[in-house]
């Protein structure tokens, strides 16, 4: 969201940028994501799809907002372009498979890439908080893959999809990449 010039901003208030140096700003814009980016009362709204952990993160952290939404939708995105036809007895390539696997190593390797390894690595925690206590092994493997993608966002300067694709299925193949279903 930092464009060089202090600016932060112009792609989430339509086109206005917000100059943080300007306390009343800092805290309007918090009002903005508090209030205003999510309608809490609609079950169907993106805020109310996050964990606890994850909209105190996004509270304390507002900066990361944008980023984070941006690269979710990329990393789901990428996964469904390249593990789509992977066929499962649930029907579903995007659960606890190698898709799964990849949105979440993707995911952590872009917030990496944004936002820095602290801030990705709590932002990957939170996700995972609330996890119930028979999906632990999910979460054993969300955590994994995550813990991947932010070693991968750290040792690349630039990251390019079909690059982290490659060195992915490496990873994959030398059992370094943990997934519970396979595709058949």
């Amino acid at each position: 969201m930092h464009h060089g010039d202090n600016q932060y901003g112009r792609d989430i208030l339509n086109g206005e940028s917000v100059d943080f140096s300007n306390l009343e700003k800092r805290a309007e814009f918090n009002t903005f994501l508090g209030q205003n980016v999510w309608n809490t009362q609609n079950p169907y709204d993106e805020w109310n799809r996050l964990t606890d952990c994850e909209k105190d993160f996004f509270r304390s952290n507002p900066l990361h907002l944008y980023n984070a939404k941006a690269n979710r939708s990329e990393a789901v995105r990428a996964a469904w372009k390249r593990f789509k036809s992977c066929n499962t007895p649930n029907n579903n390539p995007m659960h606890n498979t190698i898709g799964d696997a990849y949105r979440h190593a993707y995911f952590a390797a872009l917030n990496t890439h944004n936002m820095g390894y602290t801030n990705a690595k709590t932002l990957g925690d939170a996700h995972e908080c609330d996890t119930p206590s028979n999906r632990l092994d999910e979460k054993k493997m969300d955590l994994h893959n995550n813990a991947w993608g932010y070693h991968y966002g750290t040792t690349f300067s630039v990251i390019v999809e079909n690059q982290f694709f490659k060195t992915f299925m490496n990873a994959y193949k030398n059992g370094q990449i943990k997934v519970i279903q396979l595709c058949n």
